[in-house]
């Protein structure tokens, strides 16, 4: 979490000057309900990042990579579904063909038991990031048409410095704003 909660920081550092000087015009376009939007997705896509990484701490990098990485498939469903959205014969296709990846993949057993595989291990966080980044990369159009697509994009640094902070805080983690490594720089 101290990684996210540095890369959070510096993304802050780095795009809070711009989009005072050069967003103005997204900051005109701010209603109460396009900035609750903007902070939702931020949310939605914040938590996704930590299921994400905690995927990949708890269980198979490589599984948890992924399923986590076949989110368009969510994102095209809830597009569909929610935004009016089509797809030709081919694209529909592909969703099938990576769904049924996405289930093949995270067998342990056999098709009957894929389910219960899933909830008794690190998947579960593998598949939190894959609904919750297919949800926000659909839902996110909606105040990148209203606003701009700076701002919801900044959002989502904003909301994730106290989410992080108070799960660090809840694991006690310590030295959290202490400088990272410069192994850890470098990965920013």
């Amino acid at each position: 979490i101290k990684l996210a909660v540095w890369v959070v920081i510096l993304g802050l550092i780095i795009f809070t000057l711009p989009m005072l000087i050069f967003f103005q015009d997204e900051l005109g376009r701010l209603t109460a309900m396009n900035t609750a939007l903007i902070l939702g997705l931020g949310l939605i896509v914040s938590l996704g990042y930590l299921s994400f990484v905690t995927g990949m701490e708890k269980g198979s990098v490589t599984l948890t990579g992924v399923i986590g990485g076949s989110f368009p498939a969510v994102t095209t469903i809830v597009a569909l579904l929610f935004l009016g959205e089509s797809i030709n014969a081919g694209q529909g296709i592909a969703v099938i063909v990576i769904l049924a990846g996405v289930v093949l993949t995270s067998m342990h057993g056999n098709i009957k038991t894929v389910f219960k595989d899933i909830r008794g291990s690190a998947l579960m966080y593998a598949f939190g990031a894959f609904f919750l980044w297919g949800v926000y990369f659909a839902l996110i159009r909606i105040p990148v048409e209203r606003v701009g697509w700076f701002l919801p994009q900044y959002g989502s640094i904003v909301v994730s410095l106290p989410l992080y902070l108070f799960i660090a805080h809840r694991k006690k983690e310590p030295n959290l704003l202490r400088v990272p490594n410069a192994l850890g720089v470098l990965a920013l």
